[in-house]
């Protein structure tokens, strides 16, 4: 089984080194990382090189021009490289010892193809200290709930975490998605595997989220109500709680818009996912009704999702 861990470098020198070693002391002669760099200026291409060299056929650097984003970057990685099974792998991060084979042992165990798995993370100071047990719970987040309306505006899965087989990434790749309106790559994917495959989630830590001074917001703590209130009250007072609440929905729509280009969905789901797209199309009382019939909702807080949408 060809093994495919794609990384997307920028910048990371100060880390990389350590994401490195936990991935090549767990992969097997048919696994291999794959790097493409989006223009570092502090040493991590020197890095790369060096693994390379030392590494030959198992670090692989992939050529091309910067792509702007982690997003555009993991995208690329992915249109790049064929493999059994992907990995995506965050630089500043450290995989703990059985990652890739608990992955692997739950993707195997999985039904039919396009299948995801993601994990749970251990959040971490910069020296890698444990502020938490759980991302999720950190976060807010809630795994308990995989279907594709909800992925599509509450994504608990990062990208780090994720583990995936070849016909997801087929799919990924049979249309020329453009993915500017759209958040991030894991939670497109996901999305894309509860739709068209099947999920399934790993209720235990399987990498360490190294929060520092570049990345503080992806493991941002879970408001209480009274930070929230105190949040929401502050966007009122500037002018921002309305466009900002929009645009957290807009790029769900955007998403979903997307996702109805596939060949393969079924038709009641295309038709599902292209009214959530044009959702403004639609009078205020019929928005709130579709979205509750069909499941596009939220952890928590989804009135008010329901009542700005």
């Amino acid at each position: 089984m060809q093994i495919a861990v794609l990384m997307a470098a920028y910048n990371g020198a100060a880390y990389i080194r350590d994401q490195l070693a936990s991935v090549l002391d767990q992969m097997d002669a048919e696994s291999s990382i794959y790097i493409h760099d989006d223009g570092s200026s502090d040493g991590t291409v020197d890095i790369i090189s060096e693994y390379v060299r030392r590494f030959p056929g198992r670090v692989v650097q992939i050529d091309g021009a910067p792509c702007g984003s982690a997003k555009a970057n993991f995208w690329y990685l992915l249109s790049r490289v064929e493999a059994d099974v992907y990995f995506f792998c965050d630089q500043d991060d450290v995989w703990l010892p059985d990652k890739i084979r608990r992955s692997i042992e739950r993707l195997k165990a999985m039904d039919g193809e396009c299948r995801c798995v993601f994990s749970d993370m251990k959040v971490t100071d910069e020296q890698l200290r444990v502020i938490d047990e759980s991302f999720l719970h950190y976060n807010g987040r809630d795994p308990g709930e995989l279907r594709y309306p909800r992925i599509l505006i509450d994504n608990p899965a990062a990208g780090t975490t994720m583990c995936f087989d070849r016909r997801l990434r087929e799919l990924a790749m049979a249309v020329d998605f453009d993915l500017s309106g759209v958040e991030m790559h894991d939670g497109f994917l996901l999305a894309m595997a509860a739709l068209c495959g099947s999920v399934s989630y790993i209720a235990e830590p399987l990498v360490l989220y190294r929060q520092h001074g570049a990345n503080d917001m992806g493991a941002a703590k879970a408001e209480s109500r009274l930070q929230r209130v105190g949040r929401n009250l502050a966007d009122l007072a500037r002018g921002d709680f309305f466009k900002k609440k929009r645009a957290f929905l807009s790029l769900s729509r955007n998403a979903a818009g997307q996702l109805s280009r596939l060949p393969v969905v079924p038709d009641r789901e295309r038709r599902i996912l292209y009214r959530y797209a044009h959702l403004d199309r639609l009078p205020k009382w019929k928005r709130i009704w579709f979205m509750n019939k069909h499941g596009f909702d939220r952890a928590r807080h989804t009135w008010w999702m329901y009542l700005l949408a």
